[in-house]
């Protein structure tokens, strides 16, 4: 199943035509008899995709959405029990950085400072963020007014 899924992301097929391909496909094997656990997990790629296209990409500038994600990705290690708290800041931004994209320079500044989301820059990314983790039946969320 990671073939296929692997194979329609690397395509850069749009969510819509992953979900109508996916739905085929799940027929199909449907059809053939296979394991009810390929379709769970075809069932948690169509969610996880018509999830992601409720929450287009951002237009704002790389810079505004940095932190947001800095937070968003510190509230999810914090829970996993490996965040900045619990481990050293060097290692903490390395793996953010693999997640991001920026510097792990910037980003272990960035961290070693402490931060603050601005309600005038980051407000919208954070709702995002917010309404994503209780999609998901999560109990993280991002605070505005948490020091980072």
């Amino acid at each position: 199943m990671n073939d296929i899924f692997d194979a329609l992301e690397h395509h850069n097929f749009a969510n819509e035509h992953q979900i109508e391909l996916l739905n085929i496909i799940k027929y199909i094997l449907i059809r053939k008899r296979y394991p009810i656990d390929i379709d769970e997990l075809i069932n948690r790629k169509i969610e996880l995709l018509k999830i992601s296209s409720e929450f287009p990409e951002s237009e704002n500038s790389k810079e505004t959405n940095l932190k947001p994600r800095m937070a968003a990705l510190v509230e999810i290690l914090d829970e996993l029990g490996i965040g900045p708290k619990h481990n050293d800041m060097k290692t903490v931004s390395k793996m953010i950085s693999l997640f991001t994209g920026y510097s792990e320079k910037n980003i272990y500044n960035i961290l070693q400072k402490g931060f603050y989301l601005s309600r005038k820059y980051h407000f919208q990314q954070v709702e995002n963020f917010n309404a994503m983790f209780k999609k998901l039946k999560s109990t993280i969320s991002i605070n505005m007014t948490k020091l980072y």
